[in-house]
């Protein structure tokens, strides 16, 4: 009975720790959700994670759907669903809660804080300082200071208990795209069709994800793909995939991501051409890719035109109500210099539609300005300084599609999702900073008071 037991354990363990489990466990998600049984898959997700943290020793496939979930669910939890996914979260808080309990007991001599702690303890100092001084609200204290805990305690999952991790996030990344773009399309069928769908800018949400973060989530599969097929013998099929992200990129109409897309599609092709170890087969998949555009344009023109103008359109919308909004973030940090505004607000913000009035920028700088005002925007320069010193730190090459994606996120953050938009956004950047230093020798601590030894 024992050595049943034993070998079923294995079995399992085998299991979770798959390397091609991401797939299967995004297939399932998207297949609960073309079924309305969202609820169904966020309670098996969570078992799932729980199976994962009590039975492995590489808990890498955690994250398969931590990051993903959101594209699998219904935009609001109602409900009886309110009960399921209480439940969901409580399944994964005791499985992470004994996770610690365990490893902390068993391996406490050998686990790293991570070169990132005290830049995680600078930011949660940061982050609750922010709108303490007239608008203290307790609710969002806690909430920020519990997703604080998160996001340092996913980080120390990665530093210490996750094997090969940035190989894992960029397939991860490439088999989420995938599967987000089937989501996208079976969302436009349910609006009334596809092309309809798309043309009339009807697909605001993909799953509970607005198409804003779909669109960087689909650059972020592109990155992923290239950096997947990079010096791979099949580097030309990888890259036919990239391209297929890329248009599919397009018809999120999202002006920044596109534009972002755009310039980090061309600059992973050169990449990938001048590694790739079979450049005739990347010439003959690059010409029947330019021959099968060029076919489907003129045999959908009609089609081809209406995308460009509707790009054209959104462009030509200008700011969307940004000029609103940053004058009005403005106006709070003049009102609240020292310690900000907050995250929450307790009057409208423009653009702002959700039920909790949210303060969210569009813009890093003016976030930080605006939600912790100058004495938090200080202590985040110390933050900054860690994540940019682990990222740019020798060797870089093998890091290039991290550093990629991390200024991808950045360039993003100025004009678009900010680092405090959206939670999945901000946990990825810190897997990333994660996998970079993982892949980064040891930092050397300068000493700069130590006098150096005159040689007799």
């Amino acid at each position: 009975m024992a050595d049943n037991l034993k070998k079923c354990m294995e079995y399992i363990k085998k299991a979770m720790e798959w390397d091609y489990l991401a797939p299967v466990l995004l297939g399932v998600m998207t297949l609960f959700w073309l079924l309305n049984l969202t609820y169904i898959s966020v309670l098996a997700m969570a078992i799932v994670v729980a199976v994962i943290l009590l039975t492995c020793e590489d808990v890498k496939n955690i994250f398969i759907p931590i990051i993903y979930i959101s594209f699998f669910l219904n935009d609001i939890a109602v409900d009886a669903n309110i009960v399921i996914y209480g439940i969901a979260v409580g399944i994964v808080a005791v499985s992470m809660i004994a996770f610690i309990v365990i490893k902390l007991c068993k391996d406490r001599a050998t686990l790293k804080k991570g070169n990132m702690f005290w830049a995680f303890v600078v930011s949660t100092i940061a982050f609750l300082l922010g709108g303490c001084i007239g608008h203290f609200n307790i609710k969002a204290f806690g909430a920020i200071f519990g997703f604080c805990l998160l996001t340092y305690f996913l980080y120390w999952i990665a530093i210490n208990f996750c094997n090969n991790f940035q190989k894992f996030l960029f397939r991860l990344m490439m088999y989420g795209a995938i599967f987000i773009v089937v989501i996208f399309c079976a969302t436009g069928e349910r609006l009334g069709g596809l092309y309809s769908a798309v043309f009339n800018y009807s697909i605001l949400w993909v799953g509970a994800q607005h198409i804003n973060t779909t669109a960087t989530f689909l650059v972020f599969g592109i990155i992923g793909t290239f950096a997947v097929g990079h010096k791979n013998k099949f580097d030309y099929l990888y890259f036919l995939l990239g391209t297929f992200l890329m248009f599919a990129l397009l018809f999120t109409f999202c002006r920044l991501m596109i534009f972002i897309g755009i310039l980090t599609y061309i600059t992973l092709t050169v990449i990938m051409i001048v590694k790739s170890q079979k450049k005739k087969n990347f010439i003959w998949a690059g010409i029947a890719l330019l021959l099968t555009i060029a076919l489907l344009s003129i045999i959908f023109w009609d089609s081809v035109m209406a995308l460009i103008n509707q790009i054209i359109s959104k462009i030509e919308r200008g700011s969307n109500g940004r000029s609103e909004l940053w004058p009005w973030c403005i106006e709070k940090f003049r009102q609240n210099p020292i310690f900000g505004f907050g995250f929450v607000s307790d009057e409208p913000v423009p653009t702002v539609r959700n039920v909790i009035q949210l303060v969210l920028a569009h813009n890093t700088v003016l976030q930080w300005l605006t939600s912790l005002g100058i004495v938090g925007s200080v202590l985040m320069i110390y933050f900054y300084y860690k994540k940019y010193q682990i990222i740019f730190t020798r060797p870089l090459l093998t890091k290039l599609f991290s550093i990629i994606t991390l200024i991808v996120i950045e360039l993003n953050g100025m004009l678009d999702q900010t680092a405090a938009m959206d939670i999945f956004v901000v946990i990825l950047t810190y897997l990333f900073i994660a996998a970079c230093e993982k892949e980064t020798p040891q930092i050397k601590k300068i000493n700069l008071f130590k006098k150096k030894k005159r040689a007799n």
